[in-house]
């Protein structure tokens, strides 16, 4: 019984820092599937030239 406090701390301790770790691979995965979305809308949109400027 004198097992059970020290036990119990490093379960909850492991587990949250597996909690941890899964959540920052999560929001890396986020951020990378945002930024190829940003990447390709970027991509599709056409560019615009200002170089022929006319003088009223």
């Amino acid at each position: 019984m004198s097992y059970l406090l020290p036990v119990t701390t490093f379960i909850l301790i492991g587990l949250g820092a597996f909690c941890l770790f899964i959540s920052i691979e999560n929001d890396r995965q986020i951020r990378e599937a945002s930024r190829r979305k940003q990447q390709s809308i970027l991509s599709a949109t056409p560019t615009m030239v200002f170089s022929k400027r006319t003088e009223p």
